[in-house]
């Protein structure tokens, strides 16, 4: 954090440039990103100081931090205050608590979240039950991820996966016909 702290008081002392949310939070998702929260605080304590207004992407940051460290009340309580705010809540950041979910083991939890938020958005239940198909596919999580994707046919869900930065839309009943009866014994 030194070195942030000196870099913060250059720009404010030698330049025109004053640090603002944005710059803020570039710092906030590095230190998130890595999982050191205690550096994170650090840096919310210092926009608190210069009387910055946290965003959709202060919150992200700190949610993304909360799960790396396998704190997902955490992480639903940052969710919560989002919401009671009036912050928007980004795509992303019910990922970060998915993902969060599903590398912990915690696969039916995971399953009941993205249950529980379904119904707002129908591009966020595509987004939501997508990226929990995917990685229950991907754990070979057989039985959860079949009975992930029929709910999303029953629901009309599509979802998109972005390949060498081409977006394609994936077709439900192609991924339940990938998962072989054979696999999901």
């Amino acid at each position: 954090m030194g070195l942030v702290q000196e870099t913060l008081t250059l720009m404010k002392t030698k330049t025109s440039f004053l640090p603002d949310v944005t710059c803020y939070n570039y710092i906030l998702s590095a230190y998130c990103h890595t999982g050191n929260v205690v550096a994170a605080a650090e840096v919310l304590g210092l926009m608190e100081k210069g009387g910055l207004e946290l965003n959709s992407l202060s919150f992200d940051a700190m949610v993304l931090g909360a799960c790396r460290v396998g704190r997902i009340d955490g992480a639903i309580g940052l969710l919560r205050r989002m919401e009671e705010d009036g912050v928007k809540v980004l795509y992303c950041t019910y990922g970060h608590i998915i993902n969060g979910l599903l590398g912990l083991g915690c696969f039916e939890l995971a399953v009941e979240f993205v249950r529980v938020l379904s119904g707002r958005n129908g591009a966020l239940d595509g987004e939501n039950f997508g990226l929990l198909a995917r990685v229950l596919v991907r754990k070979k999580r057989w039985e959860e991820a079949r009975l992930v994707l029929e709910e999303m046919e029953e629901r009309g869900l599509e979802f998109q996966e972005k390949v060498r930065g081409e977006s394609n839309v994936l077709s439900v009943s192609c991924l339940l016909n990938q998962i072989s009866p054979s696999k999901s014994k």
